[in-house]
């Protein structure tokens, strides 16, 4: 069996998110990612970007692990502390 594993993450996760003065939460553009994302969709998510999975589950991503497993490749990306981690297999 083939493996290999990547982990990206920012240094201090436990740090809230932070909105500048008159910024609401409403006002963040978050992307999309689900079965339906491309690889190249899926790699250009950054640390620090806003996510929303096709299940609902959304937030700012503090760590990204790509495991590649045979022909596939699972994307999950840690979200900010109590919302959970989303994953993709491509």
């Amino acid at each position: 069996m083939m493996k290999s594993e990547h982990t990206f993450g920012l240094e201090s996760e436990s740090q809230p998110t932070r909105l500048s003065k008159g910024q609401s939460k409403s006002k963040i553009k978050f992307v999309r990612i689900g079965r339906q994302s491309t690889l190249s969709d899926l790699a250009n998510v950054t640390l620090g970007t806003y996510i929303k999975s096709d299940s609902g589950l959304k937030g700012k991503v503090l760590q990204i692990d790509i495991v590649e497993v045979r022909h596939e490749r699972h994307y999950y990306y840690r979200l900010e502390k109590g919302a959970g981690t989303i994953l993709i297999i491509r």
